[in-house]
């Protein structure tokens, strides 16, 4: 009989795993270590799968492309102090992508804090500046009701990581279920300025009815397949273009096309669950004219005030509330009830959609018919099999070779590395992917940087069953930075960016995946076909040219 919902005694780790049962996850990442194993011995028989990773940071980069596909929070377990450090790099992705994680790290014996004991170190200091929150429990019987509100305070609001350390005597210690004063606060009601901030909805209502060039402007969380739809019918019901922001190149990012050429049109810009930060080039010219009025919902008051110091009061309204909350005060029900399509300027809307659907036609010429290709080339090859398969999951990671891919490829389950920049997630990225959709197939496009990360991670696939596809982009250079060395100080100061020509495929096949080197373009989608079909893990390796990443202008 499963324990789950039991008030009985039990160990802090049995706790645990009842209240992820009770939350119905299903899924859970890690890479084991001394401090946890109580949480391994727990979730025998518990019908959680547990996903055993080669690095922790691999293991949060699971958990956060797991969430973004699947709508759910993603659960991460990692041992205690090295283990623990190894994740801070992928949570901190997870912050700036806005994706709901609970980590959960073991930690040193409550009994032996601040003896120095084995991989003992403050990790609420250092998760806190990564984190939504970070928490210790310390009793075993606060275990199931600080998971419970840790799942809570993660989707709460703006979406991000919160960290939970886990004490191995706790974790081991068993006791009654406890309600009283939990370890992790679940999310508070409304606070009294939010209460304060839905007054203001008919006033902001105004503004935006008053506009004639509006546009919505939606932090990364919005950038999710739940949300197109709801975009679409509120762009239909008001006329008033919207779109989610997640790439770290902001307003250039090759997925929205020239719109940074039309963005200066716009008489006001409403922020939800974003700041006028370097992704919008600040709120500032030349991104924005300096009439362009801006409305900025956040439930991060830092946010808000660091929006009203560089804007001043007569260029941005605060509004502190989260942009989901925002957005529901404002919508088709709310103050906006009514506002026509045909209230904003004719065609606005319009511009707005094709500026961001626009690409230069000289991409489309005809390719190399011998590598080194470009990436354009690839990634219209890859489009192919993706008509084919529209249910793909794809994800796009890496530098140069990256954006091109996000220039011209997307299917409604996509996972980009997000606003932080950092490259590597991709492997990681696919293999939860095939995870959360199996039944789909699970491609990564990346570059031979990118590679060098988790690349160690195909064991995991292999070992899981897990059978993606990784296409890597190999030009043998960091080309990222080896293009601003060209670009700000001269082809004879390029310097320490190249890499050994590797053959990728060959390390997949070494390790028991399939592996293909492509050499005719014409052969990438078939290549794609065949490394499907072998039911392994598969890395494609194709020879691209160092070319810069594309700027769109018309």
């Amino acid at each position: 009989m499963s324990a789950s919902n039991s008030t009985a005694a039990m160990s802090g780790a049995a706790h645990l795993v009842d209240a992820l049962k009770a939350d119905g996850v299903s899924t859970i990442f890690s890479l084991s270590g001394n401090q946890i194993m109580p949480v391994y011995d727990a979730l025998i028989g518990s019908g959680i799968r547990l996903i055993h990773t080669r690095h922790e940071g691999g293991a949060v980069y699971m958990s956060e492309a797991y969430a973004q596909l699947t709508g759910k929070v993603g659960i991460a377990l990692l041992t205690a102090g090295p283990g623990f450090a190894n994740g801070l790099s992928a949570m901190y992705s997870a912050r700036e992508s806005q994706t709901p994680l609970v980590v959960m790290t073991g930690d040193a014996p409550l009994k032996l804090a601040g003896r120095g004991a084995f991989q003992e170190m403050d990790q609420q200091t250092a998760a806190t500046a990564l984190a939504k929150a970070s928490f210790s429990v310390d009793r075993p019987g606060d275990m199931f009701d600080a998971i419970q509100n840790a799942i809570a305070l993660a989707k709460d609001g703006t979406p991000g990581p919160v960290h939970i350390s886990l004490h191995d005597d706790v974790l081991r210690d068993v006791a009654d279920r406890q309600s009283s004063a939990p370890a992790v606060p679940s999310p508070a009601e409304l606070s009294s300025t939010q209460q304060a901030a839905l007054t203001l909805a008919p006033e902001i209502a105004a503004q935006i009815k008053a506009a004639k060039r509006p546009l919505f402007l939606a932090g990364p969380s919005f950038a999710r397949t739940a949300w197109e739809a709801k975009f679409k019918t509120f762009a239909d019901e008001t006329g008033i273009p919207m779109l989610a922001l997640e790439s770290p190149r902001g307003l250039r990012a090759p997925r929205i096309g020239a719109l940074a050429q039309t963005m200066s049109e716009a008489d006001l810009v409403v922020l939800l669950s974003i700041g006028p930060n370097f992704m919008l080039g600040f709120g500032q010219t030349p991104a924005f004219a300096e009439t362009t009025k801006f409305i900025c919902c956040h439930d991060n008051t830092e946010i808000l005030r660091e929006a009203t110091n560089r804007l001043g009061t007569d260029k941005v309204t605060t509004v502190p509330m989260s942009g989901t909350a925002a957005l529901a005060s404002l919508g088709s029900d709310g103050p906006l009830n009514g506002l026509s399509p045909n209230a904003t300027e004719a065609d606005w809307r319009a511009r707005v959609e094709e500026a961001i659907s626009w690409r230069p036609s000289a991409w489309c010429e005809e390719p190399a018919a011998a590598p080194p290709f470009h990436a354009a080339s690839v990634a219209y090859e890859v489009g192919k099999f993706l008509d084919k398969n529209p249910g793909t999951s794809l994800t796009i990671d890496g530098g140069e070779v990256g954006q091109w891919c996000q220039a011209i490829l997307d299917t409604s389950a996509s996972v980009i590395n997000g606003p932080s920049g950092a490259i590597g997630g991709s492997i990681p990225y696919s293999i939860a992917a095939k995870s959360a959709r199996p039944d789909q197939p699970s491609i990564a496009m990346l570059g031979d940087g990118t590679a060098g990360f988790y690349f160690v991670e195909f064991e995991t696939a292999l070992r899981e069953d897990l059978p993606m596809v990784a296409i890597v982009g190999n030009d043998a250079k960091w080309n990222a930075e080896h293009q601003i060395q060209v670009r700000d100080y001269g082809e004879n100061r390029a310097y320490a960016c190249e890499m050994v020509p590797t053959r990728y495929d060959e390390m997949a096949k070494a390790m028991g995946c399939y592996g293909e080197n492509v050499t005719n373009i014409n052969e990438l989608v078939p290549a794609i076909e065949r490394a499907i079909a072998s039911g392994k893990p598969a890395c494609i390796n194709v020879e691209i040219q160092s070319i810069a990443a594309p700027a769109i202008t018309r």
